[in-house]
């Protein structure tokens, strides 16, 4: 008995030891793994802590560009729940003079030791050349940031390069559509080597370019990428989808115009709402002279002209009991007056008949409405030129009584004559006519300026005589000089068979932009706002001259620069040549940018390691 006890001891012991072992053996492996998994969660710590510190960078550079250029940009860190600023420290480098910033910090509230970061800001944000500070290189308005995240011990790197974006970066941008598929030729190119893009957050309607024949091509400049149709619908050519899986168009259509096609995009492209407050060519208030920081000189105050429709004719007057065909402007102003202005210069001696409301101009030259220096607005009879020069005037009904604004109209009736209307500027003022109502202008525009209607802006050319049923409308160039914002509700241009349009500038429409082929102008009736018809004190209908699109066909159309339609569709039709260029200088030019150094800023590329 006692022999089998002392057995069942041994066989206990033996049992017991093994467990002890396994036991010891599982609890080794058990605490490598604690190990390993603690090592993993700080070390995706710190990850997370350097990402976080670069967005809460990111952040800051967005809204205000000149973040942490120099020690004054360097207080308006706004405070983050999650993360917890210790220090800013502002450095000036001796070799570029220009300084890059260290900031200092960690996440809150973690429970224990909390993650440290550290950001290195190197800020060439609205720096027109690369600048190397501190060893770094950085390019030209951009800004890189170098980021550590640490955790117990361990490490997240980061490079990240922001680079500064415009307001608008393609050639033309839509929130519905764009349709430019009843063209025969479409070129997309751009003076921008990273930018050459159509966007649209609804669909693309192109050509027929998939068959071959030329007919689409998208130009890439060497060594740039490659331009991009970028939709978040459709993009079609001739009707037919180009659908999103292998096959179904795509490759066809890179490989037939040379760019890239990314239709059924998920994301929603923004689209900055511009204000004329935002145009660098608007910078003028009403009766209120405005200083050149820069230079120190004042500017000239903003004039006035009439609102109503001026028209180019041909006027029958006596003199010395010979009739004579003179050449005159006549102003139908909105409050129902019509003034006739006489080009006097070709008339002998002054025994002129005239009716009461005319005046003989001597020298060819009329001046409307008013500000310091007289009238705002000059007419100049040589070129049929409408002059807004070096001042913003403002179109208004009635300027003794009211700031509201009516509609302009400017329109020929005589045979070959074309109006003009030029805008001219200078460093501290530009030329811009603006209206609150609509703006209608038979004719081309010159030089430097805006035109910014409230209500809907259209242009087109008519050298024909204008009759009630209308006449064609020949295109010529629309804009000269080196830039000009078109501005308003809706914005129409419109052409004709076998000429051009050339518009360098911007385009902006808070709905709709609509190339049209052809137009001829006709007499509309108006309605009230009930919609009943309305008629003058003679019970004579009230009518305006409006543009009616045709069916003509355009020879070429050139933009330079950019076509915006912040909530409607873009219309380019019946043209034979259609180029649009991307040019971000004019948006630079013509445009002030983001107000208070607010920026568009986006993530170029990240090196992490």
């Amino acid at each position: 008995m006692k022999r089998r006890r002392g057995m069942a001891l041994v066989l206990v012991l033996m049992v017991s030891s093994i467990i002890v072992m396994m036991t010891g053996a599982l609890f080794q492996a058990n605490q490598a793994n604690f190990a390993g998994l603690s090592a993993s969660e700080h070390q995706r710590e710190a990850e997370l802590v350097a990402e976080s510190a670069a967005e809460f960078v990111y952040y800051h550079l967005e809204r205000n560009q000149k973040f942490a250029q120099d020690p004054g940009q360097n207080n308006v860190l706004r405070p983050s729940r999650a993360l917890k600023v210790s220090s800013v420290s502002p450095t000036r480098d001796s070799a570029s003079g220009k300084y890059f910033c260290t900031i200092l910090g960690s996440l809150e509230n973690t429970g224990g030791r909390a993650p440290e970061f550290k950001v290195v800001v190197y800020n060439n944000l609205d720096r027109g050349a690369p600048h190397t500070i501190d060893g770094v290189t950085v390019p030209k308005d951009s800004a890189l940031i170098k980021v550590t995240g640490r955790s117990a011990g361990f490490e997240a790197h980061n490079d990240i390069l922001y680079r500064g974006e415009p307001l608008f970066d393609a050639s033309v941008t839509a929130n519905n559509g764009i349709y430019v598929g009843t063209n025969k030729h479409l070129e997309l190119t751009s003076q921008d080597s990273e930018r050459n893009w159509l966007r649209s957050n609804g669909e693309i309607s192109l050509n027929d370019f998939i068959n071959g024949g030329d007919k689409t091509k998208i130009r890439s400049q060497n060594g740039g990428p490659k331009g991009v149709v970028w939709a978040k619908g459709d993009i079609s050519s001739n009707g037919k989808r180009l659908g999103v899986d292998p096959g179904a168009g795509l490759d066809e259509a890179a490989r037939e115009s040379g760019g890239i096609f990314a239709p059924k995009s998920r994301l929603n492209h923004d689209i900055y709402k511009l204000t004329v407050n935002d145009l660098k060519v608007s910078n003028l208030s009403a009766n209120q002279s405005q200083t050149d920081v820069a230079t120190g000189t004042s500017a000239q105050k903003a004039g006035w002209m009439r609102a109503g429709t001026y028209t180019l004719s041909w006027e029958q007057l006596a003199l010395g009991g010979t009739v004579y065909n003179v050449h005159a402007l006549k102003q139908q102003r909105a409050d129902g007056q019509t003034y006739v202005y006489y080009d006097g210069r070709g008339l002998q001696g002054s025994a002129v008949g005239l009716p009461s409301d005319g005046l003989i101009c001597w020298d060819g030259i009329v001046d409307f409405g008013g500000s310091d220096d007289g009238g705002a607005v000059k007419f100049k009879f040589d070129d049929h030129a409408f002059i807004a020069d070096d001042s913003e005037i403002e179109v208004l009904q009635s300027p003794e009584t009211s700031r509201a604004g009516g509609d302009l109209i400017i329109k020929s009736e005589i045979e070959g004559v074309i109006p003009k209307v030029k805008l001219v500027s200078s460093d501290s003022s530009s030329g811009v006519l603006r209206s609150t109502g609509n703006i209608r202008i038979q004719g081309t525009i010159e030089g430097d300026g805006a035109l910014v209607a409230g209500g809907d802006l259209a242009l087109a050319c008519n050298p024909q005589a204008y009759s009630d049923q209308g006449a064609s409308v020949d295109a010529q160039q629309s804009a000269q000089g080196s830039g000009v914002v078109l501005f308003g509700k809706n914005v129409t241009v419109f052409g004709a068979s076998s000429d051009e349009i050339e518009f360098k500038g911007l385009i902006y429409a808070e709905e709709h932009v609509n190339f049209w082929g052809g137009a001829k102008l006709e007499p509309v009736q108006l309605r009230d706002s009930q919609g009943r018809w309305l008629f003058d004190a003679e019970g004579k209908p009230v009518v305006q001259v409006q543009f009616i699109q045709t069916n003509d066909t355009l020879k070429k159309l050139h933009l330079q620069g950019a076509v915006v339609a912040r909530t409607g569709d873009v219309h380019i039709t019946n043209t034979d040549e259609v180029t649009l260029d991307y040019d971000p200088a004019y948006l630079k030019t013509l445009t002030k940018g983001m107000p208070n150094d607010r920026r568009r800023v986006a993530r170029a590329w990240t090196r992490s390691y």
